[in-house]
Order: structure tokens, then sequence, then C-alpha cells
């Protein structure tokens, strides 16, 4: 069941769904932003397939169609932004004219963004928890659709300058690499408290040791092994914050023992476990 939120005469558009059993081509209309509240939806696009869970939403644009199957009770969100309002988002709030015509043009990739890295996703998750507010002004443009289509343009500069990073010529095999090089990033994601190694990595980008470490580093600023030591960290630090004593979180972020984390911890934050605290 698909039920209309809100349409403007731009062909911007909200609509929400709850389906509990679906499977059918989708084209992508305008910029879209299809978003997960509570259930899956897998996309197969191009002999690819891009699992969207609870929390995540996959983004794309009109030069997209994909194949999507839902076999369990999902509900979400799925918004149109019209090309043109992007722009005019884009010129008000300084994103250069190469962003918004990099998210709204073909190479684009179709992407899966989550709440924890994405400001779109985020926004879309407020949309679903709260809902649209209802005292818009007749022929104004609703502040939802303006701080989202802010939101979506954020998280498209940082993935233009980070697919710029990549050291190929054609456009075209930039965002293809890009595409496998966030796959790992996002398995690291969900998997940094196991024993990863390189050789789990690989398999994932397709590409070999040397390749993922030297492109992951220019997408994103860092080597996939100290990445995972950063989120390991970030775990730590929200672990030593609920009261844990520092042996009980070496164990529980894979530190070798207290003082390789300490040691760890002090070099990322520039103070001891100990200091964090006072």
């Amino acid at each position: 069941m698909n039920a209309l939120l809100y349409s403007d005469p731009s062909k911007n558009a909200l609509r929400s769904s709850v389906f509990e059993h679906f499977k059918g081509v989708v084209s992508f209309e305008q910029v879209a932003l299809k978003y997960v509240h509570r259930g899956q939806e897998t996309y197969r696009v191009n002999h690819k397939k891009h699992v969207v869970e609870a929390g995540q939403l996959i983004l794309g644009n009109h030069s997209r169609q994909s194949e999507v199957q839902i076999q369990t009770l999902t509900e979400g969100l799925c918004i149109d932004i019209a090309p043109d309002f992007v722009h005019q988002v884009a010129e008000n709030v300084g994103h250069t004219a190469a962003v918004a015509e990099f998210l709204t043009s073909s190479r684009f990739p179709l992407l899966t963004l989550s709440k924890q890295s994405s400001a779109a996703a985020r926004e879309m998750a407020m949309l679903a928890e709260e809902g649209i507010p209802q005292n818009t002004p007749a022929r104004e443009v609703p502040n939802f659709l303006v701080s989202l289509t802010e939101a979506m343009l954020d998280d498209a500069a940082l993935i233009f300058s980070q697919i710029e990073g990549l050291p190929f010529r054609r456009s075209e095999t930039r965002s293809e690499v890009f595409v496998q090089l966030k796959k790992v990033k996002d398995f690291i994601d969900h998997h940094y408290l196991e024993a990863l190694q390189l050789d789990d990595l690989t398999p994932i980008a397709c590409i070999s040791k040397f390749a993922l470490v030297r492109q992951f580093r220019l997408s994103f600023g860092i080597a996939p092994y100290k990445y995972i030591q950063q989120k390991r960290l970030e775990f730590a630090l929200q672990l030593l914050q609920r009261g844990h004593s520092v042996q009980d979180i070496a164990f529980m972020s894979r530190f070798a023992d207290s003082a390789a984390f300490s040691k760890a911890f002090r070099r990322h934050f520039g103070l001891s476990p100990t200091q964090h605290l006072k």
C-alpha cells in the first residue's frame, strides 16, 4: 500500500508505504530517497544487489531502474525531489553547482546510506517517526523538503569528494570502484568487533589487498585497519562513559590487553581512559 503524503507542481512528492510482500520493477523518479523505517527491502540494479535494512535508505536518481523485493512486513518513506529544486537549494545554501549536477546526473551511483553516516537518512528517520508538520501555509515550500534536500546535498558533497579522490580517468570507473569500497566500509561498520582481516574484505571490494588499502585511504582518508580500530575506540568510549572498567573494555572492544587499549585510546583521543573521565 502506498499513500501520497505530499506533492507540489514541481513534482516533489512524499509517499509512505507498507508492504508485507512485493516484487516488481521500480523506476527512480527525479532524485529519489527510499527509506526503510521497519523491515527490509532488496534492490537489484545491473545485476548488483542492494539490501536496505531498517534505518537505511537507498539514494538514486532518474537514471536508475531497479527490481525490488520485499519478503517481510516493511514500512518506509519514498521522496522524489525535482532536479531544479535540488539546484535551487544548492545555490541558496552555498553548495557548488558541481555537487548539484553530480547528484542529479547519471554519474551519481546508487548508494545505500545509514543514519550513522548520512544526514539525509537521519532526516528521513525523523519524518518517519514524527510525521509531516501540518502547519505549512499554502504555496510555501514545507521546511521538511528544504531540510531534507540540504541534508542530501551534504551527503552528495562528501560522496563527490570521496569519488573524485580515486585515481581513475573515467568517472564511471571511479563511481564503480567507490561503490565497492563503500560496501567494504559498511561491512566494517557492522562487523568491527569481529576478528577482521584484509582477507575478509578483499572479496567484497573485488580487488587486491594492496589496491584495497590504497583506494580505501584515497576515498575515506584512512586505511581499512585504522578504520576498524577507530570504530572499536569509538565503541570503547561509549563503554567507558557507561562505567565499564578499562580491563573489561579492552576485552569487549577486541584489544590484546589493557595496556594496548590504553595506548591506542591515548593516541586517538589525546588522553588516557582515566584522564578522559575526569
